[in-house]
């Protein structure tokens, strides 16, 4: 009578075994150099539900150094238990995540790794040199290619590549075949590359390839997503919509409007929502009317240049629910770079080179995303694809060695041209539809992404730390153990002491480092070791003078430092000297401009740029920098309103915001920036 109970039991038992189970690993070795290795290991979610955190263990007789997508939770006796970092807690349903490392000594093979609690899985084999690998966190890959109709067939590809600075580490790579040739007029190529899935959404890599004999300037390609698909933006083109029917555009004469002959290419990226997974692979496409396959095509693309993002300009406008944190983690874009620390006053990659950081700065990105700063792009149309212009055009061959790219956050600012900021939209809002794309934009670049919390010369207590904190909280959940990110945790703090603002300040590096917020009434979150960038009072001038000032706790800590020709009367000031010989230190903020009513920013290239770059070089390479304003409004200006750099005698007085002076190198410093960049080279010291 009761054995129907018992083998009842038996039964659910064993069902909430497996769904216990439903999740499995795998680890292979990337690159081993000897003395140490680098490896990756994938988290497959076998279940129907998404997996939300996760546990790995395996047993191998190394040493971590360096861990990125995980966090060392525990390791006893060659024992290891990994947790996730913030951007990969989440796995959807027939999805998967990685998380990487390096470890000491090298010479090892892959070992099998248990997932919560499950039995082992199996370890793949161990590759010795650097050889090409995929090295993705994202939860699938797949690919496909749609060509002009041939007689005869050639084989090309497409590749998303590791920018990585390391000399020894290994490129990854994620390779699509495409059939391309030509017939009539119609001539071109798509690679259409899912690069993540992870089931309510997916990220899409896009390629066009001109195969005919004449170059083509200016181009727009259209396509229809899939059953249950819709476009949620995109990046290195402009976008329009109507239905399932989405247009990418980029006009004749924009850094990224150009398919040159025969196989010249253009690239640019989108995500997308979908209720009914997995992503449709697209195949059908036109390129300015015309079939890549060689019919023409009746259907014309949709002229409205609004974008399916919505904008947001007051703090009703939320789009979101308070559990949207989760899905945004999923939707980061996987590293291309190397994780960073800092060895005494030097930054080093993962693999022990010395990094030089030197790149640019974007001014607000609400602003950015709201049109109000990019009247050369998409003049006005709030949404994302303004992001994907503005911070795309650091793929330009101009901007090849910026290997840093800052991002303004500014908690509210009334200026010139409006409000904007972190404060006049819902946070996940903020997250989702302009942080998240704006740092995927730069990471998907090769690029490291400075997030910026842009507070100018307030306080740092009371409201103002208390914003902070919810700011870093709800960042760290995203972001935090990524690779490509480094926080800048206050950008330019009122006056008062040293002593007294590391005293409040350490309290949220402790947090991030240690995932504790209790203190703050804040949700506990994964302890983050990104590198954090720490301002200084008195508007970042006034770093640690002496043994009396307290250096910051908790490690991988660069010190901020800003110089304007304002406070060089009489020479560059030394507010960094003391801090340098002990710390990194970044100047995050420098740059000049020209013009009468340019206030603490006038100057010109003799009184100001030639000075202060012998300064920072005479730190190289422990001195690093941010030029400011990579913008053709926000000063220091560096282009005009049509995105033509400034310095180099190309603009005029009408086609900038604020008129201004001649466009020569002595009045504008944007060839000077480039210049300095081409000097340096991408950043490592070889």
């Amino acid at each position: 009578m009761h054995k129907p109970f018992a083998y009842a039991f038996s039964f659910l038992a064993a069902l909430a075994c497996a769904a216990a189970q439903a999740a499995s690993g795998s680890m292979r070795i990337v690159n081993d150099w000897g003395s140490g290795f680098q490896a990756e290991v994938t988290v497959n979610n076998d279940g129907g539900a998404t997996l939300s955190g996760w546990t790995v263990e395996f047993d191998m007789p190394i040493s971590i150094g360096n861990i990125w997508g995980g966090v060392v939770q525990s390791s006893s006796g060659g024992h290891f238990v990994i947790g996730p970092a913030g951007y990969t807690n989440n796995v959807p349903p027939g999805g998967s995540v990685s998380f990487g490392f390096i470890g000491s000594p090298g010479g090892v093979s892959a070992v099998p790794v248990t997932v919560n609690g499950g039995g082992a899985s199996s370890s793949s084999s161990s590759v010795s040199s650097s050889s090409s690998s995929v090295s993705s966190s994202s939860s699938s890959t797949s690919s496909s290619s749609s060509s002009s109709s041939v007689s005869s067939s050639s084989s090309s590809s497409s590749s998303v590549s590791s920018s990585s600075s390391s000399s020894s580490s290994s490129s990854s790579s994620v390779s699509s075949s495409s059939s391309s040739s030509s017939t009539g007029g119609g001539t071109c190529a798509v690679d259409y590359v899912i690069a993540n899935d992870w089931g309510g959404g997916f990220q899409v890599n896009v390629t066009v390839r001109n195969l005919s004999s004449q170059p083509i300037d200016g181009w727009t390609l259209v396509w229809n997503l899939g059953a249950g698909e819709s476009f949620a933006g995109g990046w290195n083109a402009s976008f329009s919509t109507s239905g399932s029917r989405v247009t990418a555009s980029n006009p004749a004469g924009h850094w990224n409007g150009r398919l040159a002959a025969n196989g010249g290419t253009a690239s640019f990226g989108f995500q997308a929502n979908n209720s009914q997974p997995p992503a449709n692979v697209a195949t059908a496409f036109t390129l300015n009317g015309v079939a890549c396959g060689g019919a023409s095509s009746s259907s014309s693309s949709s002229s409205s240049s609004s974008s399916s993002s919505a904008s947001s300009s007051s703090s009703s406008s939320s789009s979101s629910t308070s559990s949207s944190s989760s899905s945004s983690a999923a939707a980061v874009a996987p590293p291309t770079l190397l994780p960073l620390s800092v060895q005494g006053n030097r930054i080093v990659n993962s693999a022990g080179d010395t990094v030089h950081l030197h790149g640019v700065a974007t001014n607000d990105l609400h602003a950015i995303y709201k049109g109000l700063y990019v009247p050369g792009l998409s003049g006005g149309t709030a949404g994302s694809h303004n992001l994907a212009e503005h911070i795309g055009m650091i793929r330009d061959p101009l901007w090849a060695n910026a290997n840093i790219m800052r991002l303004t956050v500014h908690p509210f600012v009334n200026d010139e041209v409006g409000q904007h900021g972190w404060d006049l939209v819902d946070p996940d809002f903020y997250l989702e539809q302009i942080l998240i794309p704006a740092v995927n934009a730069v990471i998907e670049a090769g690029r490291y992404a400075i997030v910026d919390w842009h507070y100018v010369g307030e306080s740092w207590t009371g409201n103002n730390a208390q914003n902070t904190v919810d700011f870093w909280n709800r960042v760290v959940a995203v972001f935090g153990g990524h690779p490509n990110v480094l926080f800048e945790l206050f950008n330019e703090p009122g006056g008062g002491s040293w002593n007294d603002w590391q005293a409040t300040a350490q309290g949220w590096v402790d947090a991030i480092r240690s995932g504790d917020w209790s203190a703050y009434g804040l949700p506990a979150r994964a302890g983050a070791d990104n590198p954090i960038i720490v301002g200084a009072p008195n508007w970042t001038q006034q770093l640690p003078a002496g043994p009396s000032d307290r250096f910051f706790s908790g490690g991988n800590i660069v010190y901020a430092v800003h110089i304007y020709p304002a406070h060089t009367v009489g020479g560059i000031p030394n507010w960094a000297n003391y801090t340098a010989q002990s710390h990194p230190v970044i100047f995050s903020e420098w740059g000049y401009e020209n013009n009468s009513d340019a206030n603490v920013t006038q100057g010109t290239a003799s009184s100001y740029g030639y000075p202060f770059q012998s300064y920072v070089d005479a730190m190289y390479p422990n001195g690093h920098w941010i030029a400011w304003n990579w913008s053709p409004t926000y000063r220091s200006v560096m282009f005009d309103i049509h995105y033509v750099l400034l310095g180099n005698g190309q603009s005029t007085a009408q086609t900038r915001f604020h008129g201004g002076n001649p466009d020569t190198y002595e009045n504008y410093m944007g060839q000077f920036t480039v210049d300095w960049l081409n000097a340096l080279g991408f950043g490592n010291v070889r």
